[in-house]
């Protein structure tokens, strides 16, 4: 194992070397990019994922603005530059409550074509339904996926969408009087087309304001539920098989218990990501954050195979100094390696003196790397917090966050994450050939 710059001075004859190089992509220290400065004021964030990379490039947030509408930018430079807003719900125009996405390429099925898009209302209090077509920019109309007897908050409640490996589009929703999940297998631009997959949360739900979210079950057609019960402080789940058209079920399980958590912010305290490669799905979330007065918390992590079920695996902080207000995970796919972006006030009572930080495993969770610099500039009160849930080497990767003081109150921001990038290259040496080698670690077997 290498690192930095070398020059090879070949004194022999011709010799073979793979040498894989695990080039550190840094982004500069606290290199934020403004995307909006009209965000709402009340929403703190979801579990959903509602930042998508399509390429080193290309990448696109979705979030709740000042006037209640859920619109997407657009950045084609790496997130330097974003574009104005587009209106995305075109039903709920100045009630809209919160968004999620799932991009198909996330999935791995193969397709890259749309970004399927959740919404829900204060009004009518329901789950609609929006595609963004990338091959032409265009969003379809939306429709209403299902009516259901909820009291819908912001704030308060949440939404998630995913894309089974056969291509059934599921969204869930909880609130504190009603909890589904709904499905669509063709023509999901038609309201008729979806249909509640009854009895997702158990024959007796927890209703409540429990951040829900979905993934596919790689190497299956099912997808996982998970949500954190507030109440019970338990990481509960359920598993819908396409086989069967049932969930495993009939009351969902837990496989965390203990959880203590903070009903402000619990939506942006608990994240996911999916591994599409290796069907791993991960969740990060805070626990001992029910109160910032005790110097507890922790940031855990769990992981679920088919092949193993839940796993948990090292903490990637515990009992830090300060308070945590914001928890997310990301996962690299060619590489696995795992990233846990979070908020960490410096003193626990004081919400402003908050930044957003992350660590780094590259052994699967079994270890992290220390606390990087802060992405942020302004030390400051930080909501509607989100990162990149499923990563490429070759893709931007990086967190959005809101601030909530003067003078960029309710401004939403950007900032990437630098990330290890792999490439292997077969190399040639001949005698008096002198080689110089990029900046970063190296693996060299020769052939």
């Amino acid at each position: 194992m290498l690192s930095g710059l070398f020059n090879i001075r070949v004194c022999t004859p011709l010799l073979v070397f793979l040498c894989v190089f695990l080039i550190h992509l840094h982004a500069a220290n606290a290199a934020e990019f403004l995307v909006n400065n009209t965000v709402h004021t009340t929403d703190y964030g979801s579990p959903g994922a509602k930042q998508v990379w399509t390429s080193s490039t290309d990448g696109y947030v979705f979030y709740h603005n000042s006037t209640a509408n859920i619109v997407m930018a657009s950045t084609t430079d790496g997130g330097v530059t974003w574009s104005a807003e587009r209106q995305v719900d075109s039903v709920n125009t100045l009630d809209a409550a919160d968004v999620a996405v799932w991009w198909d390429g996330w999935t791995g099925d193969g397709t890259t074509q749309y970004i399927h898009i959740a919404t829900i209302d204060t009004g009518v209090d329901d789950t609609y339904y929006t595609r963004l077509d990338l091959t032409t920019g265009a969003f379809s109309t939306t429709v209403l996926a299902t009516t259901q007897v909820a009291s819908i908050t912001v704030g308060t409640n949440y939404t998630a969408i995913t894309k089974a490996e056969n291509g059934v589009i599921y969204m869930a929703a909880a609130d504190i009087s009603d909890s589904w999940v709904v499905s669509c297998s063709t023509t999901c631009t038609t309201a008729g087309n979806w249909s509640e997959r009854t009895s997702a949360f158990g024959t007796t739900p927890d209703f409540g304001d429990d951040p829900p979210f979905l993934a596919p079950i790689g190497g299956t057609n099912n997808i996982m539920l998970v949500y954190w019960d507030t109440s019970a402080d338990t990481l509960d789940y359920n598993v819908y098989s396409a086989t069967s058209s049932s969930w495993w079920f009939t009351a969902t399980k837990n496989f965390a218990t203990g959880i203590e958590d903070n009903t402000l912010v619990e939506g942006q305290l608990i994240g996911f990501a999916y591994d599409s490669v290796r069907g791993d799905i991960y969740i990060a979330s805070g626990d001992d954050t029910n109160d910032y007065v005790t110097q507890d918390h922790d940031i855990i992590v769990w992981k679920y195979n088919i092949a193993t079920g839940w796993v948990q695996l090292s903490n990637p902080a515990t009992n830090v100094s300060g308070g945590i207000a914001g928890v997310k995970i990301g996962v690299n796919i060619d590489t696995g390696y795992l990233y846990v972006a979070y908020i960490r006030r410096t003193t626990i009572g004081t919400a402003t003196t908050a930044n957003i930080y992350y660590v780094t495993s590259t052994d699967g969770g079994l270890s992290w790397s220390g606390e990087s610099a802060a992405l942020n500039t302004t030390v400051d009160s930080l909501f509607f917090f989100d990162a990149t849930q499923q990563i490429k080497s070759s893709y931007r990767f990086g967190v959005t966050w809101k601030y909530i003081t003067a003078p960029n109150d309710d401004d939403l921001y950007f900032a990437p994450i630098s990330i290890w990038y792999k490439v292997n290259r077969r190399i040639h040496l001949f005698e008096g050939f002198t080689l110089k080698l990029p900046s970063g670690r190296m693996i060299v077997n020769q052939e």
